[in-house]
């Protein structure tokens, strides 16, 4: 989807390891979401999958908000981020791509109602 962004390189080893620990660390900080897992490949289309799960407490609008916040301010790179959202009952798609210098990392974050 956003692997079209990533003219100037793409991340790999402890840099795609890196992004995929702090992915996994703020979703299972997160208030509303749980269960974090998170897998990386070298498939530039999506470089990090990662799933979690939130309750019948929280709307899919609020999965969006929180998802956002975390993308926003804490994940992306500063020089350049795209993310767009797919919601559906009971499940939340983040797309998201994001480039630095000569890093690039794309994905999605899907969560999924208890």
């Amino acid at each position: 989807m956003f692997a079209k962004y990533l003219v100037n390189g793409i991340s790999y080893g402890d840099d795609l390891r890196g992004f995929e620990i702090d992915i996994e660390a703020f979703l299972d900080e997160s208030e509303i979401l749980s269960n974090a897992n998170v897998i990386s490949s070298s498939d530039a289309q999506c470089m990090i999958k990662a799933s979690c799960r939130f309750s019948d407490n929280f709307t899919e609008k609020e999965v969006v908000l929180e998802l956002k916040e975390i993308w926003l301010d804490y994940l992306r790179y500063q020089e350049f981020e795209r993310h767009t959202c797919e919601i559906s009952a009971g499940k939340v798609v983040f797309h998201f791509c994001t480039t630095s210098g000569s890093l690039g990392v794309s994905g999605k974050i899907i969560a999924t109602r208890t």
